[in-house]
């Protein structure tokens, strides 16, 4: 996992890269550049290709790792989940023996811990897996139904608008209902990215 990871984070800045030069050389105008062009645009989607059965491969772990979840909690103490999650010792006091692999990992996004408490959002090989098995639940009826729950009144995105898609593929904004401000609905700086530390020197 940690492979195909590494290899899906260099495919995407590779990618990138050639795409900004594609389109510097473009914006260049150079005729003699127009065989270069086609030649890196080929080596593009092929690279897409490769990230789309990387990303494949991801989302069918993510699905072992569901259905094997219920069988890992029932032999492992929560010490040796933590373990096998790689949970920094800091990081458990907020977890009970009631929370599972499942848990630890997505809900509480503790997967290498102390490597990623720099990290602005949850992150991981493991939690990126349980997240495309989760996009593929969201695309189902029930899904939909469990998706737009949180954007009801009382759910955890309320106060952030949707778009609904009609049938000529435009689509509408549906703003939330008013409410009084909260202090949490704005942050006064932007959170660091994953894979930065923060006043780090790059």
């Amino acid at each position: 996992m940690r492979t195909i990871e590494s290899m899906t984070d260099r495919n995407a800045d590779a990618v990138q890269a050639v795409r900004a030069e594609v389109q510097a050389l473009k914006d260049h105008g150079n005729p003699f550049d127009s065989k270069r062009i086609l030649r890196l645009e080929q080596w593009v989607n092929e690279v897409d290709e490769d990230s789309r059965a990387l990303a494949e491969k991801v989302r069918r772990y993510g699905y072992l790792l569901v259905e094997a979840a219920p069988q890992i909690d029932a032999i492992t103490t929560l010490t040796e989940r933590c373990e096998l999650l790689n949970v920094n010792v800091a990081d458990r006091a907020r977890l009970s023996e009631d929370d599972g692999v499942l848990m630890i990992l997505f809900v509480h996004g503790l997967e290498d811990s102390a490597e990623r408490r720099h990290c602005a959002f949850k992150h991981g090989p493991l939690f990126h897996a349980l997240e495309l098995a989760l996009m593929d639940f969201l695309a189902t009826p029930q899904g939909q139904a469990a998706g737009n729950a949180f954007f009801e009144s009382g759910g955890m995105f309320e106060w952030l608008p949707w778009y609904r898609v009609n049938s000529n593929g435009s689509m509408t904004r549906m703003p939330p209902p008013p409410r009084e401000a909260r202090p949490s609905d704005s942050a006064d700086e932007e959170p660091p990215r994953c894979g930065t530390r923060p006043n780090s020197q790059v």
